[in-house]
C-alpha cells in the first residue's frame, strides 16, 4: 500500500513549480570578451591598479607598465651564488680560448716526452676561505674544487706558451691566475723549502732515510778532482804511483763497515742504492759511507737509497726536481699488513675440509 504511493510523489518532488526572474531580455546576446582585453586589466580603469610607489614617481615610471624592466646582464644572475658562476664561466672561456690559441700555434696535443720536460710550477691558490671572501658568497668544497681544477689547466697552458717563447701571451695568462694566487705566494714557498741534508765543515752531507722498520744514516763524500789530488799530493810530499788507473770514475760505497757487494748479495739491491747517483748523472763523483739498522736486506737498501737521494739532492740543486720524480726523495709509505684473526696470515686463509 505504501510502496504504490511513494512513486508518485517522489515524481511530484522532482518537478520544478516555480521560476528564476532574470534581467535581462531575452532577445538581447552578450559577446565573450577575454581577461586580458578587459578594462580592469587593461589598465583604463585606474582605481583598480596598484599605486606607484616614492622611487616610482621620482623616476617617471608607470607601476602598470611592466616593460621598462631590462633582461639580466648574467646568465646567473637568478642563482644563489651569482658572482661564482659568473667568474668560473669566464674562467671557461679562458680556457677554452687558449687552447684553441695554442692549438693554432701548433703547440698542442704536446708529445708525452715534452710535456714531461716542461718546468714544474709550484702553484700556491687562495684557501677556500679567501676565495669565498673574494666572491662575497661562501664556496662549498665542490665549487671550490671545481675552481681549482680550471685554474691548474690554465697554469699548465701557460707553462707551454712560456717555455715556447710567447712572452705575451704568458703575461696575460699570468694576469689571470695572479688573481686567484695568495698575496704572499714568494715568502709562503720560500718558507716551505726544506733542507733534506746538512753539510759539515769538510763539505760532507748527513741525510737520514727509512723504509718498512729499516732505517739508515749516510754521509756522502765528494771526491777530489784529479788536479786538485795531485796538488794535494804535492803539499804533501807525497808522489802519485804510477800504476794509477785513469779510466772511468767508480763510486766507493760501504754500508756497515763492508764494501757494497759484501752487504747487499742480490744485484737488485745493489742497483737499488746506486739508482739515485745514475739518474743524477754523478756515478764516481762521490763516495758513501752508510750504516744500517733494522728490518731485512731489502728494507735496508731502500733506506739506503732514499738517504743518498735527499744528500744528493743539496749537492746537485738541479738534479732535485728529477730525484723528486723519480719518488726518491719521499719514504714510502708501504708497511707490513697486519695478521688477521682466524688466518694463518695478513692474506692466507685456512683450508676449507668437509669433515
Amino acid at each position: 500500500m505504501l510502496s504504490a504511493l511513494r512513486r508518485p510523489v517522489q515524481a511530484a518532488l522532482r518537478t520544478r513549480l516555480y521560476a528564476t526572474a532574470t534581467t535581462q531580455s531575452t532577445g538581447s546576446s552578450q559577446r565573450f570578451a577575454p581577461p586580458g582585453t578587459s578594462p580592469r586589466n587593461s589598465g583604463q580603469n585606474s582605481s583598480n591598479a596598484r599605486p606607484p610607489r616614492q622611487d616610482e614617481e621620482e623616476d617617471g615610471i608607470d607601476a602598470r607598465d611592466w616593460r621598462w624592466k631590462d633582461k639580466p646582464e648574467s646568465s646567473a644572475f637568478y642563482s644563489l651564488n651569482s658572482g661564482y658562476y659568473d667568474q668560473l664561466e669566464s674562467l671557461q672561456r679562458a680556457v677554452h680560448s687558449t687552447r684553441r690559441a695554442l692549438t693554432a700555434l701548433e703547440l698542442l696535443p704536446l708529445p708525452d716526452f715534452a710535456r714531461a720536460s716542461l718546468p714544474t710550477l709550484t702553484p700556491y691558490w687562495r684557501s677556500r676561505r679567501d676565495m669565498s671572501e673574494l666572491f662575497d658568497n661562501p664556496l662549498s668544497t665542490r665549487n671550490y674544487a671545481d675552481l681549482i681544477k680550471l685554474l691548474r689547466q690554465l697554469q699548465s697552458y701557460y707553462n707551454i706558451a712560456n717555455t715556447a717563447g710567447h712572452v705575451q701571451f704568458a703575461n696575460g695568462l699570468a694576469d689571470v691566475l695572479r688573481i686567484y694566487e695568495h698575496s704572499d705566494k714568494d715568502k709562503i714557498l720560500a718558507r716551505g723549502t726544506r733542507k733534506l741534508a746538512r753539510f759539515d765543515k769538510y763539505g760532507r752531507t748527513y741525510s737520514v732515510g727509512r723504509r718498512k722498520t729499516s732505517s739508515a744514516r749516510v754521509w756522502i763524500i765528494p771526491k777530489l778532482k784529479a788536479d786538485e789530488a795531485s796538488l794535494a799530493d804535492k803539499d804533501a810530499g807525497r808522489t802519485a804511483p804510477e800504476n794509477i788507473d785513469h779510466g772511468l770514475p767508480t763510486t766507493e760505497v760501504i754500508v756497515n763497515g763492508r764494501p757494497l757487494r759484501e752487504t747487499f748479495v742480490q744485484a737488485a739491491e745493489r742497483e737499488r742504492v746506486l739508482r739515485p747517483l745514475r739518474l743524477a748523472g754523478v756515478l764516481g763523483a762521490y763516495n758513501i759511507f752508510a750504516i744500517s739498522r733494522g728490518g731485512g736486506t731489502s728494507g735496508q737498501a731502500s733506506a739506503v737509497m732514499q738517504a743518498v737521494a735527499k744528500g744528493l739532492a743539496e749537492h746537485e740543486p738541479e738534479m732535485r726536481e728529477t730525484l723528486r720524480k723519480a719518488k726518491l726523495l719521499r719514504r714510502d709509505p708501504r708497511m707490513v699488513e697486519r695478521k688477521k684473526p682466524g688466518q694463518p696470515k695478513a692474506r692466507k686463509k685456512y683450508a676449507w675440509v668437509k669433515r
